[in-house]
């Protein structure tokens, strides 16, 4: 039983430990917009965003361009299921693109 306590605590901090990297598309109609992501300019769209934040993290993504309303919005990974730990631990992603239509002012 103290083999299997070990085991599930070492198990558990691998786990929590791994940090994988994903990517995602950004992208937006029309093209060219500002892009901010968490506060900070990374460039204009389209842009290829990576990071390897948590799971339960978000990032909240802002873009930005002449006679168009700002758009923000918060960017999540797949969410979470517990039932499917082993199984979809490292399949946790955000999407592969995401796209985004402006308004008009």
């Amino acid at each position: 039983m103290k083999k299997f306590k070990m085991f599930a605590v070492v198990l558990s901090l691998l786990i929590f430990a791994v940090g994988c990297s994903s990517t995602v598309k950004i992208q937006s109609v029309p093209g060219e917009a500002k892009i901010f992501i968490d506060g900070e300019l990374k460039g204009v769209t389209p842009y290829a965003h990576t990071d390897s934040k948590p799971l339960w993290m978000s990032t909240e993504v802002k873009l930005q361009k002449d006679e168009y309303k700002d758009f923000q919005t918060n960017l999540q990974k797949s969410e979470f299921n517990i039932i499917h730990i082993f199984s979809y631990l490292w399949w946790m992603d955000y999407p592969a693109e995401k796209t985004y239509t402006l308004e008009k002012k």
